[in-house]
């Protein structure tokens, strides 16, 4: 039997955002900053929120979300917050907020015909009956902790810099699963309480094992997709409420002060350990950390003493004038500064730039040189512009657009989201899609989100030739399994 059907309205009102935005302008012109600095940067962040209001509640609005806050959305707010204006710490803030202006014009563009060719159906049809949402999340989870144990067995350390290989490939696509098995859960809890609430016990449970594997391989993005597809989920259903919202900004402080203080600490502080030696000092630095606020207070200290000693954890720029890591990953005004600033007195890269990406993922037997895949794309790009001294590693992180720019000027910026970013998006949409909030539609933009907003060329590359295949053999068992059959319909839950 099916469950309750959920009744949606897919309509958004841009007032409240509006509201925001034209709140935090008024305060950064109080501070001081250029009305034309924060004209631009309003109009910039208004631009995703007019396209979700007028397409709908849908994933594409979503990721449209996604691309604001990432450059010019936290920037407005975290300088107002801070008492900052928005072009102070910069070396050209028309010039950057232009460029921004214009970045989310092309973004908002590419996902507008990328809907367009959305035919808003899935390839593969799931049941949504409680029973079957039930058993799908199970059967995820289970998937995900395989993969997670794939990925684990062969993960490199400082002593071993092999990549890993195959297993290595397979474990991260395959432990993304366990992402499909929150969102079923999720799915189910909304279902069965007629919108009414999102959460269970036994979604709980499942979010802190992810936060165990997490742990124990000192990453945050895991966290941070779980949460983006369980939010993301409730979202698209509508059952996102005030007390919702109050315990999520208490998670974002927790996240910001506690949680990635420690990690970067553990990741700075690393040596020679295996997977297993690491996971058990890291829970015993975490449990210590949360139960003495004077070791707390201790970690983040030295992990900002080891930032200013150590120039390899330091980023290129610095657009809040604290050397803050945390800070200038959530909004990458002072990454688009940097690089144009760059790239104003050097050649475009051009072709090189492609045969980086084509070397990190074509075999070795077709010539390329794999010892290219030992640098970050992001560490290579910052050589090339400027952004930081070549040899110097310290994990950049750059983004399709920037790479664009850098590769071939104020072109490349603008071409490079339709060559890479649009293909895939075209992919998961026939998969299924991503006007519709299924299940499998939630999970494959949370599996791509991070790509979207963060990652280079080479990995929509990687994601498409191998990560995709597994993806659509693990999709086509568990739709085997799980197929609607005489007697089990698989209803719709919108209308």
């Amino acid at each position: 039997m099916s469950g309750p059907r959920v009744h949606v309205k897919t309509n958004v009102s841009p007032f409240i955002p509006l509201t925001i935005i034209g709140v935090f302008s008024t305060l950064q012109l109080l501070l001081g900053a250029s009305p034309t600095i924060v004209a631009m940067c309003a109009v910039a962040v208004a631009i995703p929120f007019l396209h979700l209001s007028y397409c709908g509640r849908d994933l594409y609005g979503v990721l449209g979300i996604g691309f604001c806050m990432q450059y010019p959305g936290m920037a407005l707010v975290t300088k107002t917050l801070y008492g900052q204006t928005l072009e102070s710490n910069l070396f050209d803030a028309n010039a950057t907020f232009s460029l921004i202006l214009l970045l989310m014009f092309v973004l908002t563009a590419m996902l507008i015909v990328a809907r367009a060719l959305d035919r808003g159906e899935a390839f593969f049809q799931f049941p949504t009956d409680l029973l079957t949402l039930r058993r799908m999340s199970s059967a995820c989870i289970f998937i995900g902790i395989i993969g997670n144990a794939l990925f684990s067995g062969k993960q490199p350390n400082s002593e071993n810099a092999s990549p890993g290989g195959a297993f290595v490939v397979l474990g991260s696509a395959v432990r993304d699963f366990y992402y499909l098995g929150l969102i079923a859960e999720t799915v189910y809890a909304i279902i069965k309480t007629d919108g009414r609430t999102f959460i269970t016990k036994r979604l709980v449970v499942l979010f802190l094992i992810q936060v165990i594997f997490s742990i124990s391989y000192n990453e945050r993005g895991q966290i941070v997709a779980c949460v983006i597809g369980v939010v993301t989920t409730a979202f698209l259903y509508n059952t996102i409420y005030i007390r919702h919202i109050i315990a999520g900004i208490l998670a974002s402080i927790f996240f910001v002060y506690v949680f990635t203080p420690i990690t970067i600490y553990l990741r700075l502080n690393r040596g020679g350990e295996s997977v297993t030696e690491f996971a058990d000092r890291a829970v015993s630095t975490f449990t210590k950390a949360l139960t003495d606020p004077g070791y707390l207070k201790s970690l983040t200290e030295a992990e900002k003493y080891i930032n200013y000693l150590d120039m390899k954890a330091l980023v290129p720029y610095d657009y809040f004038g604290n050397r803050s890591d945390v800070l200038d990953r959530l909004t990458w005004v002072g990454l688009v500064d940097a690089a144009y600033n760059g790239i104003r007195t050097r050649k475009p890269i051009g072709l090189e730039g492609i045969e980086q990406s084509l070397a990190r993922i074509a075999p070795g037997f077709l010539g390329y040189d794999k010892g290219i895949a030992t640098i970050g794309p992001g560490d290579w790009l910052s050589w090339q512009t400027g952004l930081s001294e070549p040899g110097r590693i310290y994990f950049a992180v750059f983004g399709l657009p920037m790479e664009g720019l850098a590769s071939w000027g104020l072109a490349g910026m603008i071409v490079y989201p339709f060559i890479f970013m649009l293909p895939v998006l075209v992919l998961c949409g026939r998969l299924s899609s991503l006007r519709q909030a299924l299940p499998v539609s939630i999970y494959l933009f949370v599996d791509t989100q991070h790509m979207m907003l963060e990652s280079t060329s080479d990995v929509f590359l990687a994601w498409t030739t191998r990560n995709l295949p597994v993806v659509f053999l693990l999709l086509f068992a568990l739709h085997y399994l799980y197929r609607p059959r005489d007697g089990v319909p698989a209803p719709a839950i919108f209308k």
